[in-house]
């Protein structure tokens, strides 16, 4: 006996914020810090070394970055009802929280598991290891 169940979609621009959450670690790594650490090396008159060895100016950055695209994917999530609660502040303080904390409330909402539903996670957990080996020492 065939049953039929079905299930809601969840649109593709829902995913548009998401992508650019996850490629943070990396895109960050390779563009955003070169650029941002050549600007306001240039516009202070400072080192550039000084610039990339500041760790409170980087991880404010990526905070910052990181809570604008979890609040922007929270508003395109709450267009089809679905609320993650204080996303801002999870991305702000722990991207992989409030990425797990989505993949779960999908898996619930929409009845897809495993990969489907984690698998921002699992690319921005990758994407973190992968700007880590590109680090040079």
């Amino acid at each position: 006996m065939k049953r039929n169940i079905k299930t809601k979609k969840i649109g593709s621009s829902t995913n548009l914020f998401i992508l650019f959450l996850v490629s943070v670690p990396l895109i960050g790594f390779l563009f955003l810090e070169p650029i941002l650490a050549n600007i306001i090396s240039q516009t202070f008159d400072m080192n550039i070394n000084d610039v990339y060895n500041s760790t409170f100016l980087w991880i404010a950055l990526y905070a910052l970055l990181n809570g604008f695209l979890a609040e922007l994917d929270n508003k395109q999530l709450n267009k089809n009802r679905i609320n993650i609660n204080n996303a801002f502040s999870w991305a702000l303080i722990f991207v992989p929280v409030y990425l797990y904390k989505r993949g779960s409330i999908l898996n619930k909402t929409y009845k897809i598991g495993g990969f489907k539903s984690q698998w921002p996670l699992m690319t921005w957990v990758l994407f973190l290891f992968l700007s880590a080996l590109l680090m040079p020492v």
